[in-house]
């Protein structure tokens, strides 16, 4: 019986992901934004200033966890520019830079 079928997929530990997360800041052309959160971020007046911080500085809240299309997923939240601001990230594992996608924003009430 082959090995090859028996590879055990890794958890993203919270330390790791904000690891990543806090790197993709730095080098922002790792961040690719999707429609949805460019779309959602002008509903909510939501600045890109304020989710890189959200990024950087942020606590997550949720997960990292398994997503539908097998990238982990995370929740980061953080008070910043006088709004308490939510963004979903998908880390995707198939590119050796692990880029961070946006996936949406929100203002946490």
């Amino acid at each position: 019986m082959s090995n090859k079928n028996k590879i055990a997929q890794l958890q993203l530990s919270d330390k790791r992901a904000r690891e990543i997360i806090r790197e993709a800041v730095l080098d922002t052309s790792r961040i690719q934004w999707s429609k949805h959160a460019r779309k959602r971020m002008r509903e909510r007046r939501i600045t890109t200033r304020q989710v890189l911080d959200v990024l950087s500085k942020g606590k997550i809240i949720e997960g990292p966890v398994r997503g539908t299309t097998g990238d982990w997923e995370c929740t980061l939240e953080r008070f910043v520019a006088g709004d308490n601001v939510v963004v979903v990230v998908a880390i995707e594992t198939d590119s050796a830079g692990q880029p961070v996608i946006i996936v949406t924003t929100y203002h946490h009430r």
